[in-house]
């Protein structure tokens, strides 16, 4: 989990972007390792506004070998403050079809933490 404190205007700006991003993205490259299958998720709505997606890394190696691990990501706005869920399914558990996941009650829990951290400032 990844947090990030913001000015109000910029933490939805930040969730409202990564959705567009999210939204109009089917695949892209960073070095070596290729992305793919990006896909918006019907969300449960966590925080304020929230954003889930599911993708596939593709890590190609010089000897022709690819790996698929899928990933899970969940970007939430609480107020002020953005979190960011990250999980990925390990290559030996996994043929890359098996899709990862970022438990609800995990995300609950979390932003129950925040706000009550929210609420004592």
């Amino acid at each position: 989990m990844t947090l990030a404190s913001h000015r109000l205007g910029d933490a939805k700006a930040a969730v409202r972007e990564f959705r567009r991003a999210a939204e109009s993205c089917t695949a892209f490259k960073e070095g070596r390792r290729s992305y793919a299958d990006v896909k918006v998720q019907r969300d449960s709505v966590h925080g304020d506004e929230s954003v889930s997606l599911r993708l596939v890394e593709v890590v190609s190696y010089p000897d022709g070998v690819r790996i698929r691990v899928p990933h899970a990501v969940v970007v939430l706005r609480e107020g002020t403050t953005v979190a960011m869920f990250h999980n990925f399914v390990r290559p030996n558990a996994s043929d890359g079809k098996k899709p990862a996941v970022i438990p609800d009650e995990l995300v609950t829990a979390q932003v129950k933490k925040i706000r009550a951290f929210g609420a004592a400032q």
